[in-house]
């Protein structure tokens, strides 16, 4: 059984302390730090998570955020790690426990103060990254479980957002959330255009979230249009959803220089009209 020599106590569940080779880690553990003082011992059984001083930058931003009395949030965000391994299959990037805790921490904060951000792509992702939303939803009932604390559900999406970060190389997480910028963007210049709020429970909101997603990762990934393969079945039919994809069609020049193809905008009229009528 390895023993830790304590240097330093950062709270009841966090450490910092001494290997057998005498490297500084920082230690985890229910309770770890309790009745402790610097030169006490503790075993590898009391230990839940240790981290190493391989990663300068990541250790110092740790070593700070669990100086922000914020133990119970890591304890809740290696929860979290466990829960995407198990439900995703995916081991997150460890900078996630600087990430997600100071997020916890201050939303709490902002939450105790009654300032509550909503988070504007919430349904997209509540669509697009279901597992993600589910982890995340798990976080939030950990948070209530254990604190005592009920955080809105646009915490969700903001924690599932952390989770999709953590789990994402930096260049495809940039991606990401531009291609939910564009889907959140065109749902919001249709729904404008139609003066609507879509239903979240429909099928066709579903599809339309769907097809919305594989188009705006053409647009960021690939800035590629489909083939013209389809010629135009709806010529004279639906000016009004013809109007609002003019609309679309400028928002993406305007913002992404993409040229939307006639394919690409008959696939768009065909769930657009589906969801803002009952012809097709």
């Amino acid at each position: 059984m390895e023993q830790y020599k304590v240097i330093k106590i950062l709270s009841n569940n966090a450490i910092i302390a001494l290997d057998k080779n005498k490297q500084e880690i920082i230690a985890l553990g229910s309770g770890i730090g309790f009745g402790k003082k610097p030169g006490s011992l503790v075993t590898d059984n009391q230990i839940e998570k240790i981290f190493e001083n391989t990663q300068e930058d990541f250790y110092r931003k740790l070593f700070t955020t669990l100086n922000k009395d914020s133990s119970n949030y890591v304890s809740i965000v290696d929860r979290a790690v466990r829960y995407a391994k198990d439900d995703l299959n995916q081991d997150l990037n460890e900078y996630i426990y600087v990430m997600l805790t100071d997020h916890l921490l201050f939303a709490v904060e902002r939450m105790n103060q009654n300032i509550l951000l909503p988070c504007p792509m919430l349904s997209e992702i509540r669509y697009l990254y279901k597992k993600e939303f589910a982890v995340a939803k798990k976080v939030v009932d950990d948070i209530k479980q254990t604190m005592q604390i009920e955080l809105p559900e646009s915490e969700v999406g903001f924690i599932a957002l952390h989770i999709m970060n953590a789990s994402t190389s930096g260049s495809n997480v940039n991606g990401l959330l531009d291609s939910l910028g564009i889907v959140n963007e065109i749902v919001e210049i249709v729904e404008k255009f139609f003066d609507i709020k879509f239903d979240l429970d429909s099928i066709h909101y579903s599809r339309l979230i769907v097809h919305l997603n594989f188009f705006a990762k053409r647009v960021i990934f690939k800035n590629e249009s489909l083939d013209e393969e389809v010629s135009d079945l709806f010529e004279g039919k639906y000016p009004k959803q013809k109007a609002c994809l003019e609309k679309i069609k400028e928002y993406l020049k305007e913002e992404y220089n993409y040229e939307i193809s006639k394919t690409e905008m008959m696939y768009l009229l065909i769930h657009i009209t589906r969801c803002t009528s009952r012809t097709l």
